[in-house]
């Protein structure tokens, strides 16, 4: 917090995106421990997938601990 009592938001949004995250990856986890899927079509294939924000996720750890304002 400043001392004019003004702070950013910006690291209680990034704790909000990534607990979100973990929440649905929790999730997807319960769901394939609670339901019996079939056997893999390709038990090999891995898939990676890539995003405009990828990077920005990776860091949203960094941003809540170190964020104090938008300087970019």
């Amino acid at each position: 917090m400043q001392p004019n009592n003004l702070c950013s938001l910006r690291p209680v949004i990034a704790y909000v995106v990534l607990k979100t995250l973990d929440t649905c990856n929790d999730f997807s986890e319960t769901i394939e421990k609670v339901i019996q899927f079939p056997k893999p079509l390709a038990p090999d294939f891995k898939l990676y997938a890539r995003g405009y924000y990828g990077e920005k996720i990776i860091g949203l750890s960094d941003t809540i601990e170190n964020c104090k304002w938008w300087d970019e």
